[in-house]
Formats: C-alpha cells, structure tokens, sequence
C-alpha cells in the first residue's frame, strides 16, 4: 500500500478527501435549506390556523393568545403576527393575518438570518347584532 500511495504521490488520498469534504458539505447545505423550507411551511399552518380561529371568534380579542401557544407548539423564536381588523369582524367581511419570523441558517462561522413570512385571508362566521 506505501508503494501505491508512493508510486501515485497521494493523489488518491487527496482526491478522495477533498471529494469526501465536498460531499460533507453539499449534505450541510441540504439540510440548511429543508430546514428553512420546514419553517416557512409552519408558519403558513399557523396562520391558516389563526385565521380559522378569527372566523370563528369574530374577533381577535385572544389572538395573541392562540398565537403565542401555536408558536410554544411548534418552538418558534423571534415570531410576530398582525391582523388588519380590530374589534368585531361582523359576517363576511374579509380580513388578513400576518404571521412574520426569521430563520437563521449557518455553514461554518457564517449566519444568515432570512426573514419569512406568511398571510392567511378569512372572513368573519359570526353576526353581530347592531
């Protein structure tokens, strides 16, 4: 094996471990980009979620409140959400939530935070008296 390695001056060697280190990062990278994937498809579950909850409410009086147990649920950090409508949202009248977060994926020392977000429309299911 020393005469092979000898006789090729170890370009084997290194071509597989510089091969070996490429393919290391390609799988890194891989899942950096699932993992970003992963999160912009929750939030867009939340805010269906959130928005079924409003229709059904006819207000979002407690929507911080789902909001925040949705966002322990599924452990998100840094997530905010904002409605267009205050108060009552009488029947069918139109509303949109916002549901923002960031996502930071690394390779190595390098971080990059990247801003998701995701809008979920409705209307209102309830009939408030005048």
């Amino acid at each position: 094996m020393y005469q092979k390695i000898k006789e090729k001056r170890g370009s084997e060697l290194i071509e597989s471990a510089v091969t070996t280190y490429i393919i290391v990062v390609v799988v890194i990278i891989v899942i950096s980009v699932l993992s970003v994937v992963s999160e912009i498809q929750t939030i867009h579950n939340i805010a269906d979620q959130l928005a079924v909850y409003v229709e059904y409410q006819g207000s979002a009086k407690n929507l911080n409140g789902e909001f925040n147990s949705l966002v322990n649920k599924h452990k998100l950090k840094n997530a905010t959400v904002s409605i267009d409508k205050t108060g009552t949202i009488d029947l069918q009248e139109p509303f949109v939530i916002t549901v923002s977060a960031t996502k930071s994926i690394g390779l190595g020392g390098i971080s990059i935070d990247l801003p998701i977000s995701a809008q979920a429309t409705g209307r209102g299911m309830v009939y408030w008296k005048p």
